[in-house]
């Protein structure tokens, strides 16, 4: 797996495909403010290997493929949200102000135990999710997005190591620098708070920026994650 390889796929893909295409690129910047759903759906067009960059129509299509990402979503993440509901109630059983009863050592036992699990499965959550997005764009069948045996031979034919190597990879590549960008411009802001003493209409200004330059990135950053994702869902051979 060579990564020098695939980053340079994927950056010509998304310049060619989106920076080249301004046209393309205002398309999928209005498919992120429709709260993003139709541009979930372009992002899985992405995922079906599609080269050159698809083009941005079907709207309807894209809508409800877009739709059907946020259910998958949301039913990956609901073993998660059970496990946090799990941890606060712990917290408050342990808390000292509560009258009913002193669980004492054991209540804390069980809060680090649901806390661990809850960044486990947060992990395998974050690593399985791909192939599920990727599974469900190449077969269409919206079950196709939980057949684990089937994904967890996808990533044994691709290798786990170099699967979670990957992945890891690309999420700090992204993440990283995004980070960065975002805490300069909360320092900014902070600055420009104290600077003209709470001016409304500055903070607006800089809000109303970083908004805009958000609305720029996204389709570049999104197609670029998804494109590389998608070759490393090919070494698997599907």
């Amino acid at each position: 797996m060579d990564f020098t390889e695939m980053l340079i796929d994927s950056w010509d893909y998304t310049k060619s495909g989106i920076i080249a295409d301004t046209t393309r690129w205002m398309q999928l910047i209005v498919a992120v403010l429709c709260l993003g759903i139709p541009f979930n759906g372009y992002i899985l067009r992405v995922y079906r290997g599609t080269t050159p960059a698809p083009e941005v129509d079907g709207w309807g299509t894209l809508f409800t493929d877009g739709l059907k990402v946020i259910v998958i979503t949301i039913i990956y993440i609901l073993p998660l949200l059970l496990i946090l509901i799990l941890i606060l109630g712990l917290m408050i059983l342990t808390s000292p102000g509560e009258n009913i009863g002193n669980p004492g050592i054991a209540g804390g036992f069980f809060e680090s135990l649901f806390t661990l699990l809850y960044y486990l499965m947060e992990f395998v959550i974050a690593a399985i999710l791909p192939v599920a997005y990727i599974r469900f764009a190449r077969t269409g069948l919206f079950i196709e997005a939980f057949n684990f045996g089937a994904m967890w031979e996808t990533i044994g034919r691709i290798g786990w190591l170099n699967y979670v190597v990957a992945v890891v990879f690309i999420a700090l590549l992204i993440g990283i620098p995004l980070t960065m960008v975002l805490f300069l411009f909360l320092f900014i802001l902070f600055f420009a708070l104290v600077l003209f003493n709470s001016n409304i209409v500055v903070v607006a200004g800089i809000l109303a920026f970083l908004a805009l330059l958000a609305l720029i990135v996204i389709p570049l950053v999104s197609v670029f994650q998804a494109r590389y994702l998608t070759l490393v869902y090919n070494f698997s051979g599907e």
